[in-house]
């Protein structure tokens, strides 16, 4: 008799969890920005209305902080268990003997029931705040109660408030990281992660490397690997809510410590193409005089700096990559890109890297955070009212212009599609 575990639909439960508990957190927060600002004004009033409210929201706040505990606590927990389900899985596959085990149909409509309610609180949070601030006033029966509801909303996150149409995936959330970043793996401070990450880069390279050489090589990947993580972005994007098909494909799990497993997939994208011209390992490929002295003294191996990719290299990267994986993909460069048909582009599977250079990245308050100078990549995830491209970058949220900072500013857009 073959022992067998069934934790498929118990993973997609986890990944509607996982939506569900984001919806939740961002209903909180957007709680506790209200709250704050009614604090505020009843510490500015001495004496009146507002003077009274100040315990009320401070009572309500802690309730919604501890129901959004709860349902991290549900995700998280949910996670183990499937982790668990995945090695039993392997466990007795291996022993070739056991059990059928059936979990799936119950832990889907545990899920299912899970998500409606989370998605149901977060849809009405306003309406669960507002009583619980004033148990004792008719809210329901109140002719204004509409328009106290439009002033809460109206006060929530003004980049929240701003959005006019996001990439919806877990990829690009509140929890974790805001898609990848090429520097975070050469800071990894656990021994056992960075050996985790040299195995999957010495798998793919043509050439032995010591340890120290590998941390010369990260620290490399940090310098050009933009473009890299941009279309890591989107292979997440494309396996959202499938992890068993992308541990399948890849190798490793697409979940470590809770987050995306960034680093595993960047180091194994990079290590697999980086510097490769026509299919071949070009070990000077980096080589830059003004950098690296004589080229008869330098060492590819000990090079902290790289060249990084451009549209073209990038579509022959991702389509080696994946074709080596078994996937098919389709990328198309010089597409026109615009605030106006982003969302068309996004739903019809295509997803939308930039090729910025010479102009301001924003924070999301419309804030200067960075002068980019030459050439950077990252994935596009949206758009706001006001006709500004939300992007991902270095692991964070931030906004360009699509119409350019200066007269030095230029982009250009390329979209990839995956065939799973």
């Amino acid at each position: 008799m073959e022992y067998t575990v069934d934790f498929k639909k118990l993973s997609h439960c986890d990944d509607k969890i996982r939506k569900s508990h984001k919806a939740a957190q961002s209903g909180l927060n957007s709680a506790l920005r209200v709250s704050k600002a009614l604090i505020a004004l009843a510490q500015q009033t001495q004496s009146g209305w507002y003077s009274n409210i100040g315990s009320s929201v401070k009572d309500t706040c802690s309730r919604l902080e501890t129901t959004c505990k709860v349902m991290s606590l549900m995700a998280v927990n949910l996670e183990t268990i499937a982790q668990r389900y995945q090695a039993a899985e392997a466990a007795l596959t291996k022993d070739g003997a056991g059990i059928r085990v059936q979990v799936g149909e119950a832990s889907d409509t545990i899920g299912n029931l899970l998500s409606d309610w989370f998605s149901k609180w977060y849809d009405n949070w306003y309406m669960l705040f507002l009583p619980a601030l004033f148990p004792f006033f008719p809210w329901f029966n109140f002719p204004g109660f509409s328009g106290i509801i439009d002033w809460i909303k109206g006060h929530d996150d003004p980049g929240d408030a701003n959005v006019r149409y996001k990439v919806d995936n877990i990829v690009f959330d509140d929890e974790g990281s805001y898609g990848g970043d090429q520097g975070h793996a050469k800071d990894v401070m656990s021994e056992a992660r960075r050996q985790e990450l040299y195995k999957i880069i010495r798998g793919n390279l043509g050439y032995s490397m010591t340890d120290a050489q590998l941390d010369c090589y990260l620290k490399k990947l940090n310098s050009e690997g933009c473009g890299y993580v941009a279309l890591v972005n989107t292979i997440f994007v494309a396996y959202a809510g499938q992890p068993e098909l992308f541990e399948k494909t890849f190798g490793y799990p697409m979940y470590y410590n809770g987050d995306l497993n960034y680093d595993a997939l960047i180091a194994d994208l990079y290590s697999s193409e980086d510097n490769k011209v026509n299919g071949k390992f070009d070990k000077n490929h980096d080589y830059d005089s003004r950098d690296d002295g004589p080229k008869g003294d330098y060492n590819y191996k000990t090079d902290t700096t790289g060249e990084g990719t451009n549209p073209t290299s990038r579509a022959e990267y991702i389509t080696d990559f994946m074709k080596d994986h078994g996937v098919d993909v389709t990328t198309e460069s010089r597409v026109a890109v615009t605030p106006d048909n982003f969302e068309a582009l996004s739903k019809s599977g295509k997803q939308v890297i930039v090729a910025f250079h010479n102009g301001d990245l924003l924070n999301m308050d419309g804030s200067v955070y960075a002068n980019i100078v030459g050439g950077h990549a990252m994935t596009v995830t949206g758009v706001t009212k006001d006709g500004y491209l939300i992007v991902s970058s270095w692991g964070k949220e931030y906004m360009i212009d699509p119409k350019g900072t200066s007269d030095q500013t230029w982009m250009s857009y390329a979209t990839v599609e995956y065939h799973i």
